[in-house]
């Protein structure tokens, strides 16, 4: 036992909580990008659209990620050890699928969701705006921003495979 490991039964809340509401986080940008997408690409429908399904798209953003998360509330709290450097995790081995094989999944797809669902509106934007075709500051922000979070999430998914990598390596190394 560690000093100070005798506090652990509150990490799994912790752990829960942060790729719960990580994962509600690309559900949302998800929804906010379509968002934009029927505003632009559906102007008179758009309000109908909206005003019924918001909460239900609300209710499923939230709702997706607890299958793909609450085992982490009932997994163990491990303490790994290979000095200098000390690690904790949650493990739930009943659970079939790496944490971090799932989260570099959400994250990829989520992010490429996003992407796509950003540049297809601004694809109609500036094509709908015939000869001038100047770009607004708002449209340049609205790129940026969805850019960067591409590859945020892309970085992020990479370190997920990695740990993935380095898990399955752990892992064979302790059976033998």
């Amino acid at each position: 036992m560690y000093p100070g490991t005798d506090s652990l039964f509150l990490y799994p809340i912790g752990s829960f909580l942060s790729y719960y509401t990580t994962m509600v986080r690309y559900y949302l940008l998800i929804a906010s990008a379509l968002n934009r997408l029927t505003a632009v690409a559906y102007p008179s429908k758009y309000d109908k659209l909206w005003s019924n399904y918001t909460k239900y798209i609300i209710i499923i953003s939230f709702a997706i990620p607890i299958p793909l998360t609450f085992h982490i509330l009932f997994g163990k709290t491990s303490v790994y050890s290979a000095p200098p450097v000390y690690g904790i995790d949650v493990k739930a081995s009943w659970f079939p699928i790496s944490r971090a094989l799932l989260n570099a999944i959400q994250s990829t797809l989520t992010s490429i969701l996003t992407f796509l669902f950003n540049f297809i509106t601004l694809y109609l934007l500036w094509s709908r705006k015939g000869q001038q075709k100047s770009i607004s500051k708002a449209e340049i922000g609205l790129l940026f921003i969805c850019c960067y979070d591409f590859c945020i999430n892309l970085i992020f998914a990479t370190h997920q495979l990695i740990s993935v990598q380095t898990e399955f390596k752990y892992m064979i190394l302790l059976k033998n």
